[in-house]
C-alpha cells in the first residue's frame, strides 16, 4: 500500500467512525434509531419467556423473565341473573329499573367493582329508568359494559364509554394493520355510569367469531385501538386502567409494569385457555342477595362481580357466552407475571468507540480486496454484529445498541475505495522513432 493509499484508507476509517460515534451520541433524538436498538435486544432472547423494559434516564435494560403469578389479582365473583321465580322484579329479562335495584343491592353489600355481561340494550329506549340505571352505575369505583361494533361505509363518532377505553398510540409497539377495523356501533347501549364506566366490545358484527381464539383488540378508525369485554374484565380483575396498558402487536399485552402478559396474535387475539380454573367462590343468585341476608361477613370490596344471565329467559340478554367467561376467568388467574429483574448497563462510552473503530479499520482493510469480495465481506461482517451483541451481553451484563456499528459499516462499505492498480503504459509507447520520415538514400 503506497503513502496515497493509506492516506485514503485513513480517510475512510475516520469518516466511518465519525458516523458511528455521531449515530451513538445523538440517536435519541431520531425517532427509529431507539426502537430499533430496542428491537435486536428483545430478539437477542426469547421474547416469548422475558420482557424488556428500557429506562432512559439511567441507559439500563430491565430483563424480567415471565413466571407464575403469585398474586392471583381480584377474586371474580359471578352474580347468576335468574328467571325470577320469585317475581321480585318487574320483569323478565330485567327491565332498566331491575337493574338499577340489583346495583344498588350489590352496592349495599360492599361490591365496589361491576362488569355488566348481560346486554344493555332494550327494545323501547328507556327515558328516566335508564338515569336512574347510570346513576346507580356511577356509584361504583369502576364499570364495564358492552358494545357491539363493526365496520360500514360510513364511520360515526365513537360513543362515550369507547373512548374512555381508548388505548393511546404511544402504548402499541408493532403494526397493528391485521387487528379488525370497526367504525360504527351495532347495537347501542342505554346506560353510562360517567368516567368510571369503560365500555368494550363484545364481539364484531363484521367478522367471522375466532374459533378458538378470544378477541382482546379492534381498531376504531381514526381513533385507535379499543379493547374487548373480556380484556377489561381481566383489568378490572387486575385494577389496571387502559392508560397502563403495554402493547406488542403479534406478541402480546401487557397489564402494567408488574401486571399479566396475555400472549397476542397479529389479528388482537389470544388462544381460548384449555387449563381449568379453580374458584373459591361459588356463584351467587341475585334472587338470592336481594332477598336474603348473608350468614357470613362478605370481604366484598376486594371482588369483581361479574353479572352473568343462567335462565332460559333470561340467557338470551348474555353478551359473553359461557365458553367466553370461563375464558376470561383463566386469562385473570392463569396468565403469566414479570419475575425479578436483571438489569443491563450500557457499555461505556469509550469501550463503544473502540468497536466503532476496530470495525472501521477492518473496513478499511476490506478495500483492498476485489469487487465482489470486497461486497461479501462487508454482508459477511454485517451479519455477525448480531451474534457479538449476544456475546456482549452474556459475557459482561451489557449492552450496545447495533445502529452505530452499521452505521460505521454502511459509510465504510458505500465509501469509494482507494485505486490500488498502476496505470499500465501502452506497449506501443516503447517503439517510439526519433524520425517519423524516414530518409530517402540515393
Amino acid at each position: 500500500m503506497n503513502k496515497s493509499q493509506l492516506k485514503s484508507s485513513l480517510l475512510t476509517a475516520t469518516v466511518a467512525t465519525g458516523a458511528g460515534v455521531a449515530v451513538l451520541l445523538f440517536g435519541k433524538w431520531i425517532p427509529w434509531i431507539a426502537p430499533f436498538d430496542s428491537a435486536c435486544i428483545q430478539s437477542s432472547a426469547d421474547t416469548e419467556n422475558q420482557i424488556y423494559d428500557t429506562d432512559p434516564g439511567s441507559n439500563t435494560i430491565l430483563v424480567r423473565t415471565l413466571l407464575p403469578q403469585p398474586d392471583k389479582g381480584r377474586d371474580i365473583q359471578i352474580i347468576q341473573v335468574t328467571d325470577d321465580p320469585g317475581q321480585i322484579f318487574e320483569q323478565c329479562p330485567p327491565s332498566p329499573l331491575d337493574y338499577a335495584i340489583i346495583l344498588e343491592s350489590l352496592k349495599n353489600r360492599g361490591y365496589r367493582h361491576v362488569v355488566l355481561a348481560t346486554r344493555m340494550t332494550w327494545d323501547q329506549e328507556p327515558g328516566l329508568e335508564a338515569e336512574g340505571l347510570g346513576s346507580r352505575l356511577a356509584r361504583f369505583d369502576r364499570s364495564v359494559i358492552a358494545i357491539p361494533v363493526t365496520r360500514g361505509a360510513t364511520a360515526q363518532p365513537i360513543p362515550a364509554a369507547l373512548q374512555r377505553a381508548l388505548i393511546r398510540d404511544d402504548q402499541v409497539h408493532g403494526s397493528h394493520q391485521l387487528i379488525p377495523i370497526v367504525n360504527q356501533v351495532a347495537l347501542p347501549a342505554h346506560t353510562d355510569g360517567g368516567v368510571n364506566t369503560l365500555a368494550g366490545f363484545q364481539r364484531i358484527e363484521s367478522a367471522p367469531a375466532p374459533a378458538g381464539n378470544t378477541p382482546l383488540l379492534a381498531y376504531w378508525e381514526g381513533e385507535g385501538l379499543i379493547p374487548s369485554l373480556d380484556l377489561l374484565t381481566v383489568m378490572a380483575a387486575h385494577d389496571t386502567r387502559p392508560a397502563d396498558l403495554v402493547i406488542h402487536c403479534g406478541q402480546s399485552i401487557r397489564l402494567g409494569k408488574n401486571g399479566p402478559v396475555i400472549p397476542l396474535d397479529d389479528y388482537g387475539q389470544t388462544r381460548t385457555p384449555t387449563t381449568p380454573v379453580t374458584t373459591s367462590l361459588p356463584p351467587l343468585k341475585i334472587d338470592d342477595l336481594i332477598t336474603q341476608q348473608p350468614s357470613t361477613p362478605m370481604s366484598s370490596q376486594s371482588q369483581l362481580c361479574v353479572i352473568h344471565a343462567v335462565g332460559e329467559k333470561t340467557s338470551t340478554t348474555n353478551v359473553l357466552p359461557d365458553d367466553r367467561l370461563t375464558s376470561l376467568l383463566a386469562l385473570s388467574k392463569n396468565s403469566l407475571v414479570p419475575g425479578n429483574a436483571t438489569r443491563l448497563h450500557r457499555l461505556p462510552l469509550a469501550a463503544s468507540i473502540v468497536i466503532l473503530v476496530d470495525i472501521a479499520l477492518l473496513a478499511c482493510w476490506f478495500a483492498g480486496f476485489s469487487r465482489w469480495s470486497r461486497h461479501l465481506a462487508f454482508a459477511l461482517t454485517a451479519s455477525f454484529l448480531f451474534p457479538l451483541l449476544l456475546a456482549l451481553i452474556d459475557l459482561t451484563q451489557h449492552w450496545f445498541g447495533l445502529s452505530a456499528p452499521l452505521a460505521t459499516l454502511i459509510v465504510a462499505w458505500l465509501w469509494p475505495p482507494p485505486c490500488h492498480h498502476r496505470k499500465q503504459t501502452s506497449p506501443m509507447n516503447h517503439y517510439r522513432t526519433t524520425d517519423p520520415k524516414p530518409s530517402l538514400r540515393v
